[in-house]
């Protein structure tokens, strides 16, 4: 009956439902002859998923509300989901929208109870078709972005899985690193032991002919002889110290070099799966909108193309960042400083936002006097300009007001960014400027957020001798204040 059922699922993903009806029937009737109820419930949904695809819905209602009664009544949590996914797909294929949207509800809490990702995911969609059915424009947008964020919680969970296996594999190679010099240094001390073991040996023998020696003529030169042996025992245990001491310190100095060779083996890999990562994913966002230009796509196909390029985007952002992360840390010189002007850069920068702040209709603004030419380094800058106003539109609510200040001061250029955001809670200051750690507030328009943003300002304004600080309450927006050393020129030939 199993491999009945697991041929039907085959040729069900392989698009082939009338096969795998076929196979449905023949587990159906292994199940009958055994009285296995449990599992023949599961073959009843199955049964029910082939009808619709074949458009016979009628029979799938049948089959499908005879599997639910069994499904329900034993309690068989892990295909209730699924049940009421396709029963609700069946009232909804019929017109029925009230009923198909009690079963989608249902299905979602169920998958919710069971911690279900994928079945919660699959709900959220269909109750968001539905909704779009119904005309129901705001309960539409409520469910896609539902929908959005679990599969993009799908996707980064499934990248944090690979990372963490990666990490596992490095941890289990070093091991075997330390286990092997260990045994190498079990090997030595050994031999250090035996070759002890001889030295003392000769040194019992010494010390026994200078005792008979010392027997002869024991009367006139006990106490000299006594000293001389006493030296000798004694330099011999400084030279055997001072070996073991050098062994040890060899030992160390190995062991750090294997060590640093792990760690650059361990960049090299992330490097190398991020590089790999990022050509597929671009390749993907420039099909995307080639599809895009074409003329004869329905609204649909459109919108599923938006929400492609936007995933895909997110993802080669948060390649992005991690390629910088790992470069930043390894990056050894000193950041190169250029002659710019201030004014113009921030003025791009903020202009470069304009578009993203009136999509979410939110107030963008800039206040600054910079006129003069500066000399730092104007691609740090940018990165931290636009990293931190970036965060307060992505943060920050529909219909409010993000505002910029910069001014030099003092030898130094200061950037305010102030929010009307959620704020930050005490616990989230604790882990603000902390590589892949998410806070508890959330992007307000489903966009997606890595946790590496603040992570990647704080190495830039480390780097340029710089300070950031933060000043914020729950609830009550944020500001981010940076304070960077500068040097102001006349012109670009001072």
């Amino acid at each position: 009956m199993s491999a009945l059922t697991m041929l039907s699922r085959l040729y069900y993903e392989r698009k082939e439902f009338v096969k795998s009806t076929h196979f449905l029937l023949k587990a159906d009737s292994f199940g009958q002859l055994n009285h296995d109820e449990i599992n023949r419930s599961e073959v009843k949904i199955l049964l029910a998923k082939n009808y619709l695809e074949m458009g016979r819905v009628n029979e799938a209602e049948i089959v499908a509300e005879i599997g639910a009664k069994v499904i329900s009544k034993s309690q068989y949590t892990r295909i209730q989901p699924e049940t009421m996914l396709i029963l609700g797909k069946i009232k909804f294929q019929k017109g029925k929208l009230k009923d198909a949207e009690s079963y989608f509800k249902s299905s979602l809490r169920l998958a919710i109870d069971i911690k279900d990702l994928q079945g919660q995911m699959d709900a959220f969609q269909l109750l968001w078709k539905l909704a779009e059915a119904e005309k129901n424009k705001s309960e539409a947008v409520q469910y896609m972005n539902q929908y959005l964020v679990l599969n993009d919680s799908i996707k980064d969970l499934d990248l944090a899985r690979q990372v963490d296996r990666l990490q596992f594999q490095l941890e289990i190679e070093k091991k075997e690193k330390e286990n092997e010099l260990l045994k190498l240094s079990e090997a030595h001390q050994a031999v250090i032991i035996d070759r002890q073991r001889s030295q003392n040996i000769l040194l019992f023998i010494v010390l026994l002919f200078a005792i008979t020696l010392a027997g002869v003529a024991w009367y006139y030169n006990r106490k000299r002889t006594h000293a001389n042996m006493m030296l000798e025992a004694q330099n011999k245990f400084i030279e055997l110290q001072r070996k073991q001491i050098e062994k040890r310190n060899s030992d160390l100095s190995t062991q750090n070099h294997k060590l640093g060779e792990l760690n650059h083996e361990k960049d090299m890999l992330m490097n190398i799966v991020a590089h790999d990562l990022k050509a597929p994913l671009a390749r993907i966002m420039g099909l995307a909108n080639l599809l895009s230009k074409e003329g004869q796509l329905q609204p649909t196909q459109q919108e599923y193309l938006r929400l492609l390029r936007d995933v895909t985007q997110s993802n080669i952002d948060l390649i992005v960042d991690l390629l910088d992360v790992n470069a930043l840390q390894t990056e050894k010189e000193e950041p190169k400083a250029t002659t710019f002007e201030l004014g113009q850069l921030i003025e791009e920068r903020i202009a470069f936002f304009q578009y993203l702040s009136i999509n979410k209709k939110i107030d963008l603004q800039l206040d600054h006097d910079l006129d003069k030419q500066v000399k730092s380094n104007p691609g740090y800058l940018s990165r931290i300009i636009d990293n931190l106003v970036s965060n307060a539109i992505k943060f920050s609510t529909t219909g409010s007001t993000v505002r910029v200040h910069a001014k030099i001061e003092n030898g130094s250029f200061n950037l305010i960014v102030k929010d009307n955001g959620p704020g930050f809670s005490e616990d989230d200051k604790k882990l603000l400027f902390q590589r892949f750690k998410k806070l508890s507030a959330r992007p307000t328009a489903g966009e997606t957020s890595n946790g590496l943003g603040l992570a990647i300002v704080k190495t830039l304004v480390d780097r340029l001798e710089g300070e950031i600080f933060l000043t914020s309450e729950l609830g009550k927006g944020s500001e981010f204040f940076v304070r960077i050393p500068i040097k102001i020129v006349e012109s670009i030939s001072a």
